[in-house]
C-alpha cells in the first residue's frame, strides 16, 4: 500500500491529522505507537488502541497517541459506517483532558461503596490507596484514561470515592498517562464521609464562578441534562466570553442534543 504521509506526533497532533484526512476524503490505515486507526473517505471506521475498539479507542489514542505515524492507502474497506464524526471525537477528547487535568493531582481513595463490574475499573480500584496520585494509579495500573475516567468522576461526585489531597507536584495530563508515581503527598488529612443531608437550593447560574458553572455543565451531562448543561456554560461564557474550554464543552453538548433518542 503506497504510503501517503509519515510523521512524528511531537510535530502534528492526531487531532489536526484527522481534521486534515475528513477535509481531503483520505483513504489509508494509520499507523499508532499503540495502535491503528483506519479511515475511509475522510470518516474514522475502526480503531484498535491499548486493548480499546471503537470510538474509546480514538479517544484513547487522542490522549496518549506519541512518537512516530504513519498512513497508508487503502483502495477500499470491509467496514460499514464511522465510529463517530472526527468533531465529536476531538471534542470528546478535550472534555476528558480537561477533567483529568483537575483529577491527575489527587491522592483517591475508594471507600466500601465502590464497587466496580468493569474490568480496568476492577484492576484500578486497587491502586487509589490515598497515597498516590491518580496519575500514578493510572500508570502503575496500566489501565487506559478512556473507559474509566467518567466512573471516577461520578463515584468522586457522589462520595464513593475520596480526596486526601493532592501530591507534591502539578498535577497535568502527563501526570496521569506517565507519572512515576513516587511523589510524596502532601496533604493527606481526612476528610469526613459524606454525610446525607438536605439538598441546599442552588445558586443562580449568573451567582457562580466560572470555574463552577463549567464543571457542573459537565456533571449534567454526565447525567444526561443536556438542557441545562447549555444554559450553565451558556452563562460561564458570559463571564468570560470566547473562552476555548466552555467553548468546546457547549459544542459537544450542541451537538449531543442534535442527536436522536
Amino acid at each position: 500500500m503506497p504510503e501517503a504521509l509519515r510523521g512524528d506526533l511531537e510535530h502534528v497532533s492526531l487531532a489536526s491529522l484527522l481534521q486534515l484526512a475528513e477535509t481531503e476524503y483520505l483513504c489509508g490505515v494509520m499507523s499508532l505507537d499503540r495502535g491503528s486507526v483506519e479511515i475511509y473517505n475522510g470518516e474514522v471506521v475502526s480503531a484498535e488502541y491499548m486493548g480499546l475498539s471503537g470510538s474509546q479507542a480514538v479517544i484513547e489514542a487522542l490522549l496518549r497517541a506519541a512518537g512516530d505515524f504513519s498512513l497508508e492507502t487503502i483502495e477500499e474497506s470491509s467496514k460499514t459506517g464511522a465510529v463517530g464524526t472526527v468533531m465529536n471525537l476531538v471534542l470528546e477528547s478535550c472534555r476528558l483532558q480537561d477533567e483529568a487535568e483537575r483529577l491527575a493531582p489527587l491522592a483517591l481513595v475508594a471507600t466500601a461503596g465502590f464497587q466496580p463490574e468493569q474490568a480496568h475499573l476492577k484492576k484500578l480500584a486497587s491502586h487509589l490507596d490515598g497515597k498516590h496520585s491518580l496519575g500514578a494509579a493510572i500508570t502503575r495500573s496500566g489501565v487506559p484514561l478512556t473507559p474509566v475516567l467518567d466512573e471516577i468522576l461520578a463515584a468522586f461526585d457522589d462520595g464513593r470515592i475520596l480526596s486526601r489531597g493532592r501530591v507534591g507536584h502539578e498535577g497535568s495530563v502527563a501526570d496521569m498517562l506517565a507519572d512515576s508515581g513516587e511523589a510524596e503527598v502532601e496533604e493527606v488529612a481526612e476528610e469526613p464521609t459524606p454525610q446525607p443531608t438536605s439538598p441546599a437550593p442552588e445558586p443562580e447560574p449568573e451567582t457562580r464562578s466560572f470555574d463552577d458553572l463549567v464543571f457542573e455543565a459537565r456533571r449534567k451531562t454526565r447525567s444526561r441534562d443536556y438542557a441545562e448543561a447549555e444554559a450553565l456554560l451558556e452563562a460561564a461564557l458570559r463571564l468570560r466570553p470566547g473562552h476555548r474550554i466552555a467553548v468546546q464543552n457547549l459544542n459537544r453538548i450542541k451537538s449531543l442534543m442534535s442527536q436522536p433518542a
